[in-house]
């Protein structure tokens, strides 16, 4: 067993259930999943990797930071999946970014974070903001870059932060752009 002892938010969704896979199978870390839920994804409930991983509840935006602290643990190393996706520009700010920002400020309170790791946008994806995305993905981009802040703060140095930047993620049997999802 790996002494690497990560906490996936997001950890139950479309990216970070396969993080938490990939994370116990290959690296053998100990897998903390924070997620809404807590419950293990249908898509994989029958896997063994799936008993490696500690499937823990919390409302990132409740504002219960003692709840979120308790659901994080004290992780070496932190991966947040967590986003929104929707027309809503409320709710693709906090879904973006206050949920992320509580989260990494969750793991920096552990007290033995090292390292981050936060799933963003492609720089082909925000180039687009400002010709045919529509107006209310603004908070959509806001959110992620308070998301990317929060990161960096979380372990105090740029060099220890990881930023994925994929184009738009989607998948999973129940997507779909408009909630409910």
């Amino acid at each position: 067993m790996s002494s690497t002892k990560v906490t996936v938010f997001g950890g139950t969704g479309f990216v970070g259930s396969r993080v938490c896979k990939l994370l116990v199978e290959k690296y053998g870390a100990t897998v903390t999943s924070v997620s809404k839920s807590g419950s293990i994804p249908k898509w994989c409930q029958n896997e063994d990797w799936t008993q490696s991983v500690q499937w823990n509840n919390a409302d990132l935006l409740s504002g219960n930071e003692a709840a979120i602290d308790e659901a994080c643990g004290n992780p070496t190393s932190v991966v947040s999946c967590v986003g929104a996706v929707g027309t809503d520009p409320t709710v693709l700010k906090r879904g973006n970014g206050d949920s992320n920002v509580a989260a990494f400020q969750s793991a920096k309170r552990g007290g033995k974070l090292e390292r981050a790791v936060y799933v963003s946008v492609g720089s082909e994806v925000d180039a687009c903001k400002e010709s045919w995305l529509p107006e209310f993905f603004k908070s959509y981009f806001e959110g992620k870059i308070m998301a990317e802040n929060a990161a960096v703060d979380s372990v105090g140095d740029e060099k220890k932060v990881c930023l994925v930047k994929p184009t738009f993620i989607y998948g999973g049997p129940d997507f779909g752009l408009l909630p409910p999802r």
